[in-house]
């Protein structure tokens, strides 16, 4: 599938979550919806808010918020106090590998802690998840 017809049906796939939990398909869950679908993240606030420059910061975080509780967006941990955020993709969870140096984000498409999720499920555990990224020097900075 060509990557604008992915976006799109992203899009159309959040739209339809939205309708699900009742909320409304404002302006700004609209440009930010379309920034995560479109742009490769994970975005702090702060970088969306500019990219949303007639929206006030406090809608940006209430918006982000909402769109996380539905699962449309997740939260992205570096452990350096910054809240970042990108679009959910469901079929393809991945993490991240992060530069020490620049900060560069790039993107890893394997998953260690599927098997470990598997075994605590069958254990009974529910709402599992899971956080892991990694931090090194790129190429670029060593």
């Amino acid at each position: 599938m060509p990557e604008r017809q992915k976006m799109k049906q992203h899009l159309h796939e959040a739209i339809d979550i939205l309708k699900k939990h009742k909320l409304r398909l404002t302006t700004p869950r609209k440009k930010l919806l379309t920034i995560l679908a479109t742009e490769h993240g994970p975005f702090s606030i702060e970088d969306l808010h500019e990219k949303m420059p007639h929206c006030d910061l406090v809608t940006v975080y209430r918006n982000l918020a909402s769109l996380e509780k539905t699962g449309i967006v997740v939260r992205c941990d570096f452990s350096d106090g910054v809240r970042r955020y990108e679009f959910s993709h469901q079929e393809h969870h991945h993490h991240h590998v992060i530069c020490k140096v620049c900060k560069k984000v790039e993107e890893l498409s394997i998953c260690f802690a599927a098997k470990v999720e598997k075994t605590l499920s069958r254990k009974g555990y529910k709402n599992i998840t899971h956080s892991f990224e990694i931090f090194a020097t790129c190429p670029g900075c060593s």
